[in-house]
Order: structure tokens, then C-alpha cells, then sequence
């Protein structure tokens, strides 16, 4: 499942030592329980001490794991 896939590329991750990490909709089909124990691991091993590009719909998640935050609005017209 896509849940699953998420997954394993996040232990991918965890088995490395990067200092970057990007991640895109990381939790998208995971259930709760798992979401909960990744944000964990992600606030307990990264947060602080890597950088994180998180990039969600979730606020939540995002004001979890990010201090600076952009958010991108297609409504805005930039010029």
C-alpha cells in the first residue's frame, strides 16, 4: 500500500545519517498510531539537529517538526 511505501522510505532515511532530510506528504495513508510513532522519531532524532523540509497539508504536523514555516497559497499572485 501506499502507507507501507511511505514507511519503508522513511526507515530508509532513519538508516542513513543525512543532514537534510525532504520529505513530501511523508504520512499521507498511514494510520494514526504509526503517524504518531514517526512524528516521534522525527522530533526525537532530527528535530534540532537537521534540517527538515516538510511539506504537508497538515499544519499540525508542520507546526510539530518546523520552527520556520512557508506557506504557499495559489490564491496569492506574486509578481
Amino acid at each position: 500500500s501506499g502507507g507501507e511505501k511511505n514507511l519503508l522510505q522513511l526507515a530508509k532515511l532513519a538508516a542513513g545519517n543525512a543532514n537534510l532530510l525532504l520529505l513530501d506528504e511523508p504520512l499521507t495513508n498511514i494510520d494514526r498510531e504509526m503517524r504518531e510513532r514517526v512524528m516521534t522519531f522525527l522530533e526525537e532524532e532530527y528535530l534540532g539537529k537537521r534540517t527538515i523540509v516538510f511539506v504537508s497539508h497538515d499544519m499540525d504536523e508542520v507546526s510539530r517538526l518546523c520552527g520556520r514555516r512557508i506557506i504557499l497559497d495559489t490564491s496569492l499572485k506574486v509578481e
